[in-house]
């Protein structure tokens, strides 16, 4: 309804293309976990796995250390059944 009523309240207006504020830093996200990319750059494609978001400043996501990405990993793995040694081995790496 809304999308409606602003396609006509807006028809002869200008397109003015998005303009962050002073200081705000925009990051690359991937769309799927809301996590920081470091590799990679968002696509025109509207459904691209890579987004910009605009953070304010020290808000943004940080890098996750190898201890914190294991920890988000240990927690999901808690949510799911187990799944026996194959799962253990996949989070170590393998066996040395």
């Amino acid at each position: 309804m809304f999308k409606e009523f602003a396609q006509q309240i807006m028809a002869d207006m200008p397109v003015v293309p998005f303009r962050a504020a002073p200081g705000i830093r925009m990051v690359r996200i991937d769309r799927r976990s809301g996590r920081r990319v470091f590799g990679g750059w968002p696509t025109s494609d509207p459904k691209s796995p890579i987004i910009w978001e605009a953070f304010k400043p020290e808000n943004e996501p940080r890098r996750l250390s190898r201890d914190d990405a294991m920890a988000i990993i240990d927690q999901q793995s808690k949510s799911r059944a187990p799944t026996g040694d194959s799962d253990f081995l996949q989070r170590q790496g393998g066996i040395y």
